[in-house]
């Protein structure tokens, strides 16, 4: 099933762009900019969540940013590179320490944050019950084995119906700063992926370096 991500279980994603930049801001420095936004349909018996790894130790709930009023940002900037190439061819910081695990709603999903992905388990208690997943702990050592130092995203959501989410966007402190990173893995059986499998991806990819 098409998509760039990793579920943990069966899923049908579609449409999913990813935007990633980088920005020199006034008050908090250079910081890194996501923007994540797909169509989820949950085909699993239960409740779904996707996972996205993300290169910073230092994420909270006030480093997502309100996308409601703006929920076509991502599509629009597809169509402007997309008539680009064809005619060629409010941030607020978390001064307190984060909890382990940091559980909040962004549209249909509820979304646990954690700097240690094995820490996850004993949060989903603070997920609704209809959204709450069960997560193979070979999935959760693979994100701690190969991403020390990342926050891992575990996005969980229910619907079984094709739904467009609002986009993710988010900010940070990227743990390297010369390099723009996109969490484009993809798995869809709730175990740890194989990094060595061919998969079937549909999914566009921007990047901004602006100043």
């Amino acid at each position: 099933m098409p998509g760039a991500c990793i579920s943990t279980g069966e899923a049908a994603f579609s449409g999913t762009i990813v935007y990633c930049g980088r920005q020199h801001h006034p008050e908090h420095g250079l910081i890194h900019l996501l923007g994540y936004q797909n169509t989820a349909a949950n085909l699993a018996d239960g409740p779904n969540a996707m996972l996205l790894h993300l290169p910073t130790r230092r994420l909270s709930p006030r480093h997502f940013l309100p996308a409601a009023r703006i929920g076509d940002v991502l599509h629009r900037m597809v169509t402007a590179v997309e008539c680009a190439t064809a005619e060629a061819d409010g941030i607020a910081w978390m001064g307190a320490e984060p909890q382990p695990v940091q559980v909040f709603d962004h549209d249909v999903y509820t979304v646990l944050l954690a700097a240690d992905p094995t820490a996850v388990p004993a949060a989903l208690r603070q997920v609704p019950t209809h959204r709450r997943p069960v997560l193979a702990p070979d999935l959760l050592r693979f994100y701690a084995d190969h991403f020390p130092g990342h926050t891992i995203a575990v996005c969980c959501f229910d619907n079984a119906d094709a739904q467009r989410a609002e986009p993710l966007l988010l900010w940070y402190h990227p743990l390297d700063p010369d390099r723009l990173t996109v969490p484009a893995l993809d798995s869809h059986t709730g175990a740890a992926p194989d990094l060595d499998a061919a998969v079937t991806v549909d999914h566009g990819i921007g990047a901004n370096t602006g100043s």
